[in-house]
């Protein structure tokens, strides 16, 4: 980016104040020698996916293909309905409905203005279809109905069309704010990803100190998760820690690749999330939880991992 092309943007950040960098603060350069020491082994990650994304272009009906894929994202959404200044915060949905819903109901309520775009990947869940049919006509929020489940594709579709906003947010719908969530979340990451040039994305942290006993791989996700927590997560300034962040609420920049999970940090408490997933109990779930556990793979969600294992 050019020296006039960085003063343009600077220009443009409306959420929080500019800060200054020192170009030779040792935390700045020490985070930025491990996140380049990270870039290689994730390189091959990024590709493993693109050969996936390949494939499932030409495994899916061409039709599909041509009208969820080749179609203009921005063309799919109707701009009126965009509020001025906001930022799009992308929902990657399948056939969720309550998390989804409570999601939506705090996003409208954050000090900064979104406008939440929810792509759906062919969910058959009629409750949540239904719930579809009632936002037409709500104020910032479109929903997009892809073709076909896409995985991470359509995301990255859009991510690209969005590629002119300063900032987008890209999440899951299966996360849910506690009631101590600050709701100026969006200025705190905005800051981060000012602060420290280096970094893909910033997310929020995910709780993992109240997950229930009765959830089956409870012990898995807090082997996983607690990589992400200090101590073993490397602090970054007042702000938060290293760690990976794939689609569970994140700010990107726009040049940011989205299907990248590193280099990357999540913020500090009290910017955390509820994974709603970890609360499953397998022996006791929701019509909506048992129709996503049947018509989901075990690797794509954690309710679909615990139902399996309670069985």
């Amino acid at each position: 980016m050019s020296d006039a092309t960085s003063a343009e943007a600077s220009k443009r950040l409306s959420v929080v104040e500019r800060v200054v960098l020192d170009p030779g603060d040792p935390t700045l350069c020490n985070l930025k020698a491990r996140f380049d020491a990270g870039r290689l082994k994730w390189a091959t990650y990024c590709f493993l996916w693109r050969l996936r994304k390949c494939f499932l272009r030409f495994r899916c009906n061409s039709s599909d293909v041509r009208s969820a894929v080749g179609t203009s994202f921005r063309q799919l959404v109707d701009s009126a309905k965009v509020p001025e200044g906001a930022i799009p915060v992308i929902i990657n949905n399948f056939n969720r409905l309550d998390s989804l819903r409570t999601l939506i109901q705090w996003l409208q309520h954050l000090d900064t203005p979104v406008w939440i775009v929810i792509l759906d990947n062919a969910s058959s869940y009629e409750p949540l279809l239904a719930y579809y049919r009632d936002l037409v006509g709500t104020a910032g929020v479109s929903v997009v109905r892809l073709g076909y489940n896409s995985g991470l594709e359509g995301v990255q579709d859009a991510a690209q069309d969005l590629s002119v906003c300063e900032n987008i947010v890209v999440t899951d719908p299966d996360l849910v704010p506690y009631a101590t969530t600050p709701t100026d979340i969006l200025g705190r990451m905005h800051e981060a990803l000012v602060k420290y040039p280096e970094v893909n994305m910033v997310g929020a942290s995910l709780e993992i100190k109240d997950i229930p006993e009765t959830y089956p791989l409870r012990e898995k996700v807090l082997a996983w998760e607690s990589r992400f927590w200090e101590p073993q997560a490397a602090r970054v300034g007042d702000i938060g820690v290293e760690a990976w962040v794939d689609t569970t609420f994140a700010m990107y920049r726009r040049s940011a690749d989205v299907l990248a999970i590193t280099p990357a940090m999540r913020l500090d408490r009290p910017y955390t999330l509820k994974h709603v997933d970890w609360y499953t109990d397998p022996s006791n779930m929701s019509d909506e939880q048992a129709h996503y556990a049947r018509v989901s793979q075990p690797i794509a969600s954690w309710t679909a991992r615990a139902a399996k294992a309670d069985a």
